[in-house]
């Protein structure tokens, strides 16, 4: 019985550290996830704003 709980700890000790890890990547995804976003709609906002003022530059 001991060899069988000892496989079995270990497993459970294996399967808390996976989901330790996969949890604090997960939240790094989530952050680098979001700053990637803001990054983008930051950057369309400022290329709108370029098109718009060279459309009034050259408009006829």
């Amino acid at each position: 019985p001991t060899a069988i709980t000892g496989g079995v700890g270990e497993a459970l000790v294996a399967t808390a550290s996976g989901l330790c890890v996969a949890i604090v990547a997960l939240c790094f995804h989530a952050g680098f996830t979001h700053h990637v976003r803001m990054t983008i709609s930051r950057l369309e906002d400022s290329f709108s704003r370029v098109l718009d003022s060279y459309d009034r530059g050259h408009a006829a």
